[in-house]
């Protein structure tokens, strides 16, 4: 019992100077504070909301707030580097697509612009 209590009251204290006396705030915390990962992880989920709704400007916009100065060529950078490293295919089609939306186009992208990559879960259906 006072094993419990004393895990409670640990807990209790945890969660009192967490959240209460000592809470983290973030200050000046912008998109360019991001590791150069994470900013490539923010990369493809632009891709896949481009993908799901072509909204180029929405796009754009997104790409924008990581203030790359050549954020076009990274998608495309980026796309090449999935398709070297045999990475997921819809993230390949997705990305592919947005750098072509974006002007950028490669060699190495050609056969993943047009059709997507079928979804394995629609070819086992019957």
């Amino acid at each position: 019992m006072l094993i419990v209590a004393g895990l409670a009251a640990g807990i209790g204290l945890g969660l009192l100077f967490g959240w209460v006396v000592w809470p983290v705030s973030y200050t000046n915390t912008t998109f360019t504070n991001l590791s150069t990962a994470d900013k490539e992880n923010y990369i493809v989920l632009v891709a896949a909301a481009y993908a799901a709704d072509l909204d180029l400007h929405k796009a754009q916009s997104r790409l924008d707030w990581l203030e790359a100065p050549n954020a076009p060529q990274w998608v495309a950078e980026l796309a090449g580097r999935y398709i070297s490293g045999g990475r997921n295919e819809t993230d390949i089609h997705s990305l592919a697509e947005l750098a072509h939306a974006l002007g950028v186009d490669t060699a190495q992208m050609a056969p993943y612009l047009g059709t997507p990559a079928p979804n394995p879960q629609q070819e086992n259906s019957p």
